[in-house]
């Protein structure tokens, strides 16, 4: 993708900032800038493709970066506004990942514009278990943001003002449990379909049916597989194991000879 073939513009799509590309009708054009950016979305009001506006995109476009953390700042109450600076200092003095401080500051500052004029430093541990079931129940904040804030707000106490963890004594919200994501018999026969050629529908129904790895899979070709016991044998790290063939995989493996 040659960048200087298309032409940027910062917007704003469904309430989200984003970085429009224009560029002339070009089916080229097109699909380069979808190889390099796959996020890549067509907007029919903006008649325009557009990527979200992160960091990390607009270093590899070539573009100014967007000091979110300074407006963010600057939005804070001057008694908190030292707080703020030496939590970003000490990050980079720790050399924490651009994703990682972004994320730690922008949780902090939550915070400190909620509390405006009252100091961050003489939070007791209970005032903070009440912050934190206000962004549970008033901000509907689910576990996973909830633990990113936490970390944060963490890191200010321990590693800015050097208080003790015993003080942070917080409880985690619980990870909830869900049942995982898996394809019903329909949705697995029409990905097969959509599979042309014959040695990549074999390695899919043999991960599928047998459960290998894609490390196992590639290797196939040193295997020995039994016709009778309807079974592979195969040698790894000095251990004889025998994998069964499932119904599914049984007509895909008659075909090994002449695909491997």
């Amino acid at each position: 993708m040659e960048i200087r073939l298309y032409q940027y513009q910062f917007g704003c799509h469904r309430e989200k900032p984003v970085i429009f590309v224009k560029f002339p009708f070009d089916l080229k054009l097109k699909d380069a800038l979808r190889k390099q950016f796959p996020s890549a979305k067509w907007s029919n009001t903006n008649k325009a493709w557009y990527l979200p506006d992160l960091p990390s995109v607009r270093t590899v476009l070539g573009l100014p970066q967007n000091n979110i953390e300074q407006k963010k700042g600057l939005q804070i109450h001057p008694v908190n506004r030292e707080a703020y600076a030496k939590m970003r200092n000490q990050l980079e003095l720790k050399a924490y990942s651009p994703n990682t401080i972004r994320m730690y500051l922008s949780e902090f500052a939550h915070l400190l514009k909620l509390l405006n004029d009252y100091p961050v430093k003489r939070l007791t541990s209970q005032r903070l278990k009440d912050y934190f079931l206000y962004c549970l129940k008033q901000e509907k904040m689910r576990e996973r943001k909830m633990n990113g804030k936490i970390n944060a707000i963490k890191f200010y106490f321990e590693q800015v003002l050097h208080q003790p963890k015993m003080f942070f004594d917080i409880p985690r919200p619980k990870k909830p449990l869900t049942l995982p994501k898996t394809l019903n018999k329909s949705e697995i026969k029409l990905l097969f379909k959509q599979v042309k050629n014959p040695k990549h529908l074999l390695i899919l129904k043999l991960c599928y049916s047998m459960g290998l790895r894609v490390s196992e899979v590639v290797q196939i070709g040193r295997h020995r597989y039994s016709r009778s016991l309807c079974a592979y044998s195969f040698c790894q790290r000095e251990e004889r194991s025998l994998c069964s063939v499932t119904r599914v995989g049984f007509r895909a493996v008659q075909s090994i000879p002449e695909n491997i």
